[in-house]
C-alpha cells in the first residue's frame, strides 16, 4: 500500500508488452463523463515532476481513465521489502501509476476510486498484474533474486472479474512464473466488502498457490478472526502502528503481542511504513520478518530496482 512520501526523482517506463492476456477496456456508454471523486489521504506522492503536480490535484475523469489504460499508460513501481534478519530485499509491492500525456506520473489518489466506481478496475488491476509478472521474470532472468511479488487487489476487481484466478495463473505462466511467486493484499475492507464473486476468487486464487496478504493488521475490529477464517499467509502492520514507535509504549505491546500471535500460527509478518531506525530496531526484536518503508527505499522503477536487492548493508 502506497504512503505519503517527500519529493524524489524516477524515471518513466512505457507500458511493456506481454505474452500475457491483454488488459482492455471499452469506453462506458460511447463516450466519457466527468466524474468528481474525494482525493484519499493514504496514496504516496511519487513525480518525476514534483512541482508539476499540485498538492491536492483534480482525479482523472472517465474519459481521460479509459485513454490510459487503453494506450499502456498504466505502469507499475516497485517498493523494496527487506529481511529483517539479512537486509536484503526478498520481496517487493507493485503500486500502481499512470503516464499522462506529458511524461509525468500520476498518483493512485486521482484515479483508483473513479476505476472502482466505472468498473475500469478490472482491466488497471489486470494491466499491473501483467507487468508485475513480466517485470518479476526478467529480474530472475538477470539473477536478481525477487522471491515474492506483492499485488494490491480491490474488492471492486474480485466482486466484478470473474475469471480473475484464471488470468492470473494464465499470466505466471506466460512469463515462466507460477502463481506462488505472487502475493496478493488485501485490507479488511476490501475483505468485508467482497460479495458471493469476490469470496469466490479470494479462495481461487489461494487453490493456484498464491500468497494472501491482510494488509492494514492490527486496527480492524476483526483483523485478528481473518487469521482463522481466511487463507491468509501474511499479514502487515499497519503504519499508523508503527509510526507510534517508539513514542507508545502500549503500541509497541500490542504489536509485539500481534507478531507473536501470527509467527505462533505461521503467518508471515511485513511491517510497512518504517522510516526511523528506532521503528526498524523495535520491530526486529519482536521477531517481524520484513519490513518495507522510506527508510530502506521509496517506491521506484523496475530497472532501479536492480541495483537495491541485496544491497543494503548493516541492516
Amino acid at each position: 500500500m502506497d504512503q505519503k512520501m517527500p519529493n524524489s526523482q524516477h524515471n518513466i517506463v512505457a507500458f511493456p508488452q506481454t505474452a500475457a492476456p491483454e488488459a482492455s477496456a471499452s469506453p462506458p456508454d460511447g463516450h466519457a463523463t466527468a466524474v468528481v471523486i474525494p482525493i484519499g489521504d493514504a496514496i504516496s506522492l511519487i513525480s518525476d515532476h514534483p512541482s508539476s503536480q499540485p498538492a491536492v490535484a483534480p482525479p482523472l475523469d472517465l474519459g481521460e481513465l479509459w485513454n490510459a489504460i487503453n494506450e499502456k499508460r498504466v505502469v507499475a513501481h516497485y517498493q523494496p521489502q527487506f529481511d529483517f534478519s539479512s537486509g536484503h530485499t526478498v520481496a517487493v509491492e507493485a503500486l500502481a501509476r499512470i503516464v499522462d500525456e506529458s511524461g509525468a506520473l500520476i498518483l493512485p489518489a486521482r484515479f483508483i476510486e473513479l476505476a472502482e466506481e466505472s468498473a475500469m478496475i478490472v482491466p488497471l488491476g489486470r494491466a499491473i498484474i501483467a507487468q508485475a509478472c513480466e517485470d518479476l521474470a526478467r529480474w530472475r532472468a538477470e539473477g536478481v533474486a525477487v522471491e515474492r511479488m506483492a499485488i494490491n487487489l480491490s474488492a471492486h476487481q474480485l466482486n466484478v472479474d470473474e475469471s480473475l484466478a484464471r488470468y492470473i495463473d494464465d499470466c505466471a505462466a506466460a512469463h515462466g512464473l507460477t502463481a506462488a511467486d505472487l502475493e496478493f493484499e488485501l485490507t479488511e475492507r476490501q475483505f468485508l466488502d467482497s460479495n458471493g464473486t469476490g469470496a469466490t476468487s479470494i479462495n481461487a486464487i489461494a487453490e493456484l498457490g498464491a500468497g494472501l496478504a491482510l494488509d492494514d493488521f492490527g486496527i480492524g475490529y476483526s483483523s485478528v478472526a481473518y487469521l482463522s477464517d481466511l487463507p491468509v499467509t501474511t499479514v502487515k502492520l499497519d503504519r499508523n502502528m508503527v509510526a507510534r514507535i517508539p513514542e507508545h509504549q502500549t503500541t509497541e505491546r500490542v504489536i509485539r503481542h500481534l507478531v507473536a500471535m501470527a509467527l505462533d500460527i505461521g503467518v508471515n509478518v511485513v511491517a510497512e511504513g518504517i522510516e526511523t531506525w528506532d521503528q526498524h530496531d523495535y520491530l526486529a526484536s519482536t521477531g517481524c520478518h520484513l519490513g518495507q518503508g522510506f527508510l530502506f527505499a521509496e517506491a521506484m522503477h523496475a530497472e532501479d530496482l536492480t541495483g537495491f536487492v541485496g544491497c543494503i548493508e548493516g541492516i
